[in-house]
């Protein structure tokens, strides 16, 4: 027996030729192979979904009702079929939805409200950052600013402290109640995935040291998912960067609170002619009452574009059909899609939703779902 390669001679057990390396493929000892393929068999295209028929949101292969994993590329499939499901009543829920959705409700009227007050604010800091700055700047000049529990309403800077304090409580409490039904209305709008539960989003304001990370983050949240260009029950959201201004206004706002507690620890309890006593706390208020400013510009305008911007996915959705309100969806336990008995809207209606909560964003990543 020889080599096919280098006509070296070969015995019968050798698996390869010990001058080349050739596979001895007529030994005993190697397994015998079919011919080589001239042709190799062709990709399986991706198939065009049917009607009502469920696609993976990573490949888009069509998968099953009942199926745990993805035939073609394993990703599992348990949030696919819950966001199906829901999807049944295509949409945004006006009124309450199934298990217990809570229904869209507009921001930009409570918005404006807030963004009335942000103005008062704005303008009242303006007012107190003159002040203090001629204070600063005239030596002689005796200060009008004391301490909160000694101001004087009959002198005009005692009487702006006081409405600037209540009208930045005001603030601070349309703000939480505005945040807090942008954020409801989420899931209403068809997102999922948030980083912060509704409740803890209001309750964390009120939490020592959890209020200086966890109301960023869901304000975040806020903003992205808001997007009127993202899918329905799409994550892809979560990708995308928030403006640095939003950056920036948190920032003025916790700046100006640490500000302003410093300035009612240094400014004087009473008033005094001796302007060296109160110096230190014109600084800090000189750096505060700017601060506050800044924070208040910016939180008008963080107001005013999630308000648009919550209006706008709620126009590109659309509200749930009437028709459809107060009626069963299809059960997912019993197939997760339309049977004979359903009727043609909601036949339609799934299909819609269900190739809406397949459907990747170009913004989107694969594999965060």
């Amino acid at each position: 027996m020889r080599c096919a390669s280098c006509e070296a001679i070969l015995d019968v057990t050798d698996r390869f030729c010990p001058a080349c390396g050739t596979p001895n493929v007529g030994g005993k000892l190697f397994p015998r192979f079919g011919p080589a393929l001239r042709e190799p068999p062709g990709i399986a295209a991706r198939p065009e979904l049917e009607h009502g028929v469920l696609g993976c949101p990573r490949c888009g292969w069509p998968v099953g009702s009942v199926d745990p994993f993805c035939a073609a590329c394993g990703m599992s499939l348990d949030e696919v079929h819950e966001a199906a499901a829901r999807a049944g009543f295509i949409g945004v829920w006006t009124t309450p939805g199934p298990g217990g959705l809570t229904p869209y409700r507009p921001i930009r009227g409570l918005g404006r409200i807030l963004r009335l007050v942000l103005v008062v604010v704005m303008a009242l800091s303006a007012a107190l950052t003159v002040e203090v700055v001629h204070s600063l700047a005239d030596a002689d000049r005796p200060t009008a600013l004391v301490r909160l529990d000694h101001l004087d309403p009959n002198q005009w800077t005692g009487l702006t402290q006081v409405v600037l304090l209540a009208a930045i409580a005001l603030a601070a409490t349309l703000f939480v109640w505005w945040m807090a039904r942008g954020y409801r209305n989420l899931p209403a709008l068809g997102v999922r995935r948030l980083r912060v539960g509704p409740r803890w989003a209001v309750w964390s304001w009120f939490v020592p040291f959890v209020n200086l990370v966890v109301p960023k983050e869901a304000v975040d949240d806020l903003w992205r998912a808001s997007d009127p260009e993202f899918p329905v029950y799409s994550a892809s959201w979560r990708a995308s960067a928030v403006p640095f201004r939003i950056h920036l206004w948190w920032l003025a706002i916790v700046g100006a609170a640490v500000l302003l507690l410093s300035a009612e620890w240094a400014l004087p309890s009473v008033g005094t002619v001796d302007p060296s006593i109160s110096r230190v706390g014109l600084g800090f208020a000189a750096a505060a009452f700017p601060a506050v400013f800044v924070g208040g510009l910016l939180e008008w305008m963080l107001v005013a574009d999630v308000g648009t911007r919550q209006a706008r996915r709620f126009t590109r959705l659309g509200p749930v059909h009437p028709d459809l309100i107060g009626r069963p969806p299809p059960s997912a336990a019993d197939g997760a899609g339309p049977t004979e008995d359903t009727s043609d809207e909601w036949s339609s209606d799934l299909g819609r939703g269900a190739a809406a909560a397949s459907r990747s964003s170009d913004r989107g990543v694969h594999g965060v779902y």
